[in-house]
């Protein structure tokens, strides 16, 4: 699907009042925003009028789409001089609108692209790590062949990143070691209760003993009474 370039001069004038799914280029990052529409002008200079659209088809919006939304602001940013500082997502079934201020998610998105920026240019890659947006990437195949020879411990889909992180400083970054740390549930204490069913069926029997000594005295006494 082609994918229209819109021009830094008309991203600057806003010239258009809604731009669909426009590619947007800037230095080393690119955009595929899902729309960008043209709000009021804005009153502080270097601010952009255009609000980046994206959509998401789930009700629940984690912060994965909100920075996917900073980024297109970013990217905006870059492309035309001027940062816009609101953002929509529209969501779910019922189109829920969300608005966002991006101010402080843009910032954040700056620090991640800054990390990513720096492992480009490290000459050994780095080692793949699974997540849940996995499934979007065209790469998920390798990544988790990689990961599956590692046994790494991303395989483990119930694990957050902070859980891998405590683990990681532990000295813990395989699954097998992980396993390694569980130990098997103490098992009951059944010989307490053991001993006492012992001592009871013991006490039982020797009243048994006792009570059948009794009855065979009786008896026997009864015989000698009659015999006499």
């Amino acid at each position: 699907m082609l994918r229209w370039h819109p021009r830094p001069e008309d991203l600057r004038s806003a010239k258009y009042p809604l731009i669909l799914q426009p590619l947007i280029t800037a230095e080393d990052a690119e955009s595929h925003v899902h729309a960008l529409e043209r709000r009021e002008v804005p009153t502080q200079k270097g601010h952009s009028a255009y609000m980046p659209i994206r959509f998401v088809p789930f009700e629940k919006i984690s912060k994965h789409y909100k920075l996917m939304l900073a980024f297109d602001a970013l990217v905006l940013w870059k492309a035309s001089g001027q940062m816009p500082t609101k953002g929509t997502i529209i969501h779910g079934l019922q189109h829920t609108i969300l608005g966002l201020r991006l101010d402080t998610l843009i910032h954040e998105v700056q620090l991640l692209v800054g990390k990513l920026r720096a492992l480009l240019s490290e000459s050994i890659p780095p080692d793949p790590v699974l997540i849940k947006h996995c499934s979007e990437c065209e790469f998920e195949t390798y990544c988790r062949k990689r990961v599956a020879e590692k046994d790494d411990l991303s395989l483990l889909d119930s694990l957050s990143v902070t859980e891998r992180a405590k683990l990681n400083a532990k000295g813990i970054f395989t699954v097998t070691q992980l396993a390694y740390t569980f130990r098997r549930a103490a098992a009951p204490n059944v010989w307490h209760h053991a001993k006492r069913s012992i001592t009871m069926l013991s006490r039982l029997s020797q009243f048994e003993t006792k009570d059948s000594h009794s009855r065979e005295a009786r008896v026997s006494n009864q015989g000698n009474t009659s015999l006499s």
